[in-house]
């Protein structure tokens, strides 16, 4: 992110062009953001096994930069709940037998001492599960998860700390590690605050600080200089973030349609309905200014299941009974069925209610 001028002794910031006399801290990782589908599990166990791999073939034990960084050796993979499954599936599925030897520290299978880590070279956790071991000082200090400074941290699915403020955010950036990575096919989602907290786990400097990410990239675009606020972000990326595209492998072709229903008067009539009541259930709480713990007793999180880094590749046909304003959670979502290992071509239909807020989502997504 740096380059170093050799006759003035001065290093330059490739985002901004700020020149500083002494030389940054350095930090090892990424952001791994290849849009789903493309193989990113596959590429960090690949990664995690050319550790044995330079360690065999090396007999010289003075190695630089990341791997002559003191740790323990292992690797930490948190992962959303769902998902511990399918890492254990694909651990099982592309590594030899004891070659690279996993435990999982969750629930009622959580290591109590440091010691349970021997002949372990991956600990798979969740990301609730590093929150709460984080939550009080006490835990943190009996915690082998703080306890430790891993070889490396990778987190799937890093959107989900996105919130830079949040119990799990805090967390999951307190864990001591050499080196770390954040996988997730999106980034942004809505916000530019979203890249700036995985700056922050990656402790990129000096935009793991918020108020240097501010200053040389938000406000900037706020202050309406969007030309060279995308400019600096994308020099940005340039220098941590990978995202190859989807031609990259090849895949069965996919065709997208659209199905437009016409609801009958009946129906018309019963979702005018719902929608003055929930209008008017909209305006009772803007004017309590709250609501009351456990007023809303049902939402759909289908799509934000289904957007989570599941393969579903034994399905060739994906339905979407509604749209989202934020067309890349469709995108995950189909990105469930179209990815590495499916062999047939792939259809999508999308459902959308004629003359409805439905049509304005699809032709004006956020």
């Amino acid at each position: 992110m740096y380059v170093f001028l050799l006759m003035v002794s001065r290093f330059i910031n490739r985002v901004s062009g700020a020149r500083h006399d002494h030389e940054p801290p350095s930090f090892y990782g990424g952001i791994i953001a290849d849009p789903m589908g493309l193989g990113k599990t596959l590429a960090m166990i690949t990664l995690v096994a050319s550790d044995s791999y330079f360690m065999v073939q090396s007999e010289d034990s003075s190695f630089s930069g990341v791997l002559g960084e003191e740790s323990c050796g292992l690797t930490l993979i948190v992962v959303p709940p769902a998902l511990l499954g399918m890492w254990d599936e694909e651990l099982m599925r592309h590594t030899e037998p004891r070659r690279l030897p996993w435990r999982l520290h969750h629930g009622k299978n959580r290591l109590r001492h440091i010691s349970e880590l021997a002949n372990t070279t991956i600990v798979l956790t969740t990301y609730h599960t590093v929150s709460t071991e984080w939550r009080t000082e006490a835990a943190r200090k009996s915690s082998m998860l703080f306890a430790t400074r891993w070889r490396r941290v990778i987190l799937d699915e890093a959107h989900f700390i996105r919130n830079r403020d949040s119990k799990m955010a805090k967390a999951v950036c307190a864990l001591d590690s050499v080196s770390r990575w954040a996988v997730t096919g999106t980034p942004i989602q809505n916000h530019l605050n979203d890249l700036a907290t995985l700056l922050k786990f990656l402790n990129a400097h000096p935009y793991n600080e918020k108020r240097v990410f501010d200053a040389d990239i938000s406000h900037m675009w706020k202050a309406g200089n969007a030309e060279e606020a995308v400019k600096r972000l994308k020099r940005l990326a340039g220098c941590l973030l990978l995202r190859r595209p989807r031609k990259t492998v090849e895949l069965p072709p996919r065709r997208d349609l659209a199905c437009h229903i016409e609801l009958q008067p009946d129906e018309r009539e019963l979702c005018n309905q719902i929608r003055a009541q929930t209008i008017s259930q909209i305006d009772q709480v803007l004017l309590q200014g709250s609501q009351k713990q456990g007023a809303t007793s049902s939402f759909s999180v289908l799509q934000q299941i289904v957007g989570m880094s599941l393969t579903l590749t034994v399905a060739s046909r994906a339905y979407l009974m509604e749209p989202s304003w934020n067309p890349t959670i469709e995108d995950q979502a189909l990105a469930r069925i179209h990815r590495m290992g499916q062999e047939k071509e792939v259809t999508t239909v999308r459902f959308y209610v004629k003359d409805s807020f439905e049509e304005v989502s699809r032709h004006h997504p956020l």
